[in-house]
């Protein structure tokens, strides 16, 4: 076998490292969202969390208070898995979503 420096061996580490962060980011994005505390999943919640909060401001229905409230309830566990569960959100399901949780703002 041919003799690899110090400086091979950093390199194939940190190669192999971002192989692996790629594969659990995009294949297994549960054990990317324990291990490094980010996945894809996260990010489309991230995406939709924007949207409803957008469609709820720019509609004038709610008050300061409430919108916080929206906002406070859509950075938590229970929305973030509603949200994943839904999946991509259009306007119309934007509404829908707030509209079930209009109640409890």
């Amino acid at each position: 076998m041919a003799k690899r420096g110090l400086f091979g061996s950093i390199i194939s580490v940190i190669l192999l490292s971002i192989v692996v962060f790629f594969l659990l980011y995009l294949f297994a994005p549960e054990a990317a969202q324990q291990f490094f505390g980010t996945s894809i999943r996260d990010s489309k919640v991230s995406e939709s969390s924007n949207v409803i909060m957008d469609i709820a401001a720019s509609s004038g229905e709610y008050t300061q208070e409430q919108l916080e409230k929206l906002e406070e309830y859509l950075k938590s566990g229970k929305a973030k898995n509603t949200l994943v569960k839904i999946g991509t959100i259009t306007s119309e399901g934007a509404k829908e979503f707030v509209n079930t949780v209009k109640d409890s703002l």
